[in-house]
């Protein structure tokens, strides 16, 4: 019994953790996008915080869509999240163009 509990107070002070530095760290990138985006003469500024906002509405869709309207079957939760999942990473791919952009225009003002 004791183990038990020493292992879900070790399991849950971990993920409290990093549920603590992710929201941190998307509120940092939301923050920095935000002064891209106002930054006129930069090239993709606007693209990062639209890649972030996309993100962040999909990953509540997802939310809403596993919790709401399937039922609590392993199968379709997993293919769920499989689809979810892929559907996230177009968001990520174009933030992180957006990224090499800013940085080359950063790069060439020099």
């Amino acid at each position: 019994m004791g183990d038990d509990t020493t292992f879900f107070i070790i399991y849950s002070a971990f993920h409290g953790a990093a549920s603590v530095l992710g929201v941190a760290s998307i509120v940092i990138a939301f923050v920095a996008a935000y002064k891209f985006s106002k930054v006129k003469q930069l090239p993709w500024g606007n693209v990062l915080l639209y890649s972030l906002v996309v993100s962040l509405g999909l990953s509540v869709a997802e939310w809403v869509t596993i919790d709401l309207f399937l039922e609590p079957s392993a199968e379709r939760v997993v293919l769920a999240e499989s689809i979810f999942l892929f559907i996230l990473t177009i968001p990520y791919l174009v933030g992180c163009i957006a990224l090499y952009k800013i940085a080359g225009h950063l790069n060439q003002n020099k």
